[in-house]
């Protein structure tokens, strides 16, 4: 059969919620996860009580500029017991934090292109290794969360580590999967590394459709061999019209039992806030500044203004705006001034705005971001 970069795995389980609901107005959870909007009143002594949050760690976040209402959340974050921050920089969200973690950066940690084989125009494999040596006292960033989740947990970060990654192996071998014959046991005692995420890397090179299949004697890939591969691995070209196979129907909860029955009361909230003579505010991400991290990165921070609103022809038409001009932009909790572009690429009666600007309050350290 012709192998390929991501051929599909097995099923994956419907979505779990309602496992657990905030404490100040009892949202249920979906997938383990909450709406960001939530975080200052489950903070907050005067909205959630004596069962409040009291910890809180943020991992190269800044939520106080980045989320909903951030003023309230920077408010609430001082209500906090202890709040801890894994992060290289002291901005909007970490200045409220009693201890901040910084790892090493990226060109001081060995490296494996993943995210790139979701976005490239050609099958290939490559791995980097680290360009300048960190200090004596730095540590990567998976050790850092690791140690803590240990910590928490009452174990060595060694042995959550190995547990991590023997769960890994038993959904990737056995029956059902490209290594039929392999036990986890057998794959855990042939990993090329002993700790750390490129053990995992290295696991799933092996079971994927070019790797080895823990097969000593096959030709195919492993860790050992990618790491020798100065230039990187090519793979081949792209193959065409996959995603009818890699999406087959039964395998995407399009509708959910628990989002179809909330549909309408999502339409009555926005025929409320977005009447005849409101608009209805959107975020934006651009690949210049996805995050507020590459603000303060001169490379990317120079060049034309990109945090701007946009708004659609008709909507500007109707309240006499024109690109380059500056418009107020006013909702419930506060309101700012931002150039406006008028472009038909947005919806009418929609206007959008990135996240994750306004580097403009004190107890920061962003030279560039706040220029």
């Amino acid at each position: 059969p012709t192998r390929r970069s991501s051929d599909l795995g097995r099923p994956a389980e419907p979505f779990v919620y309602g496992r657990y609901k905030t404490v100040a107005r009892g949202i249920p959870e979906v997938t383990g996860q909450l709406p960001c909007g939530l975080m200052a009143e489950e903070m907050e002594a005067a909205s959630a009580g004596e069962a409040r949050m009291r910890g809180f760690i943020t991992v190269m976040g800044n939520p106080v500029l980045s989320a909903p209402n951030g003023e309230r959340l920077a408010a609430a974050m001082d209500e906090l017991e202890f709040m801890v921050s894994l992060d290289i920089y002291l901005n909007e969200t970490t200045r409220h934090a009693d201890l901040i973690l910084p790892s090493t950066v990226q060109m001081e940690h060995e490296n494996y292109d993943f995210l790139f084989e979701t976005t490239t125009v050609r099958n290939f494999a490559r791995w980097s290794p680290a360009v300048f040596e960190p200090e004596a006292d730095q540590r990567d960033h998976w050790r850092i969360l690791l140690e803590l989740g240990a910590r928490i947990a009452g174990a060595p970060w060694e042995v959550v580590d190995d547990l991590m990654m023997k769960g890994l192996l038993a959904m990737v071998v056995g029956p059902g999967t490209r290594c039929p014959n392999v036990t986890p046991e057998e794959a855990f005692a042939k990993l090329e590394d002993r700790h750390g995420p490129m053990r995992m890397i290295g696991a799933l090179i092996r079971v994927g459709p070019y790797g080895d299949h823990f097969d000593e004697k096959s030709d195919g890939l492993n860790l050992r061999r990618l790491r020798a591969a100065e230039h990187g691995l090519d793979l081949g070209p792209l193959e065409a019209n996959r995603l009818p196979e890699a999406l087959p129907i039964p395998r995407i909860q399009l509708a959910p039992d628990y989002v179809v029955a909330d549909l309408d009361r999502l339409e009555q909230s926005l025929a409320r806030r977005s009447g005849r003579d409101g608009l209805v505010l959107v975020g934006r991400r651009q690949i210049r500044n996805m995050n507020s991290w590459l603000h303060n990165l001169p490379a990317l921070a120079k060049g034309p203004n990109r945090c701007t609103l946009i708004v659609h022809p008709d909507d500007a038409k109707a309240r006499g705006i024109e690109s380059g001009k500056l418009v107020r932009v006013r909702s419930r909790v506060g309101e700012i001034e931002v150039e406006c572009v008028v472009s038909d690429e947005m919806m009418p009666g929609v206007v959008s705005l990135p996240h994750g600007y306004g580097h403009t309050l004190s107890g920061t350290r962003l030279s560039v971001a706040r220029k």
